[in-house]
């Protein structure tokens, strides 16, 4: 798997290894650092020992009401949504 190799690699302490994940538990498991991105701003950087599943979920699901608010004021109806008649 994917995971062990970067283990290996990360255990040789010979290079840098960038993640792009959406699986937390992964990150926790086999990075030092996360940093997450919203709207282009940095919304997080810590070593992955001084944050959880629950704070990154809790960045994410923020992120995602806000998106979600932002599309109801503007008046945007939501992805499925049958278009309105013209």
């Amino acid at each position: 798997m994917i995971l062990d190799l970067i283990a290996r690699l990360k255990s040789e302490g010979k290079l840098s290894i960038i993640m792009i994940l959406h699986n937390y538990v992964h990150v926790l498991e086999s990075c030092d650092r996360v940093n997450m991105i919203v709207d282009g701003v940095i919304a997080l950087d810590k070593p992955t020992a001084e944050t959880s599943v629950a704070e990154l979920t809790a960045i994410v699901v923020d992120e995602y009401r806000r998106a979600r608010l932002a599309a109801a004021q503007a008046e945007i109806p939501p992805a499925g949504a049958p278009e309105p008649p013209r």
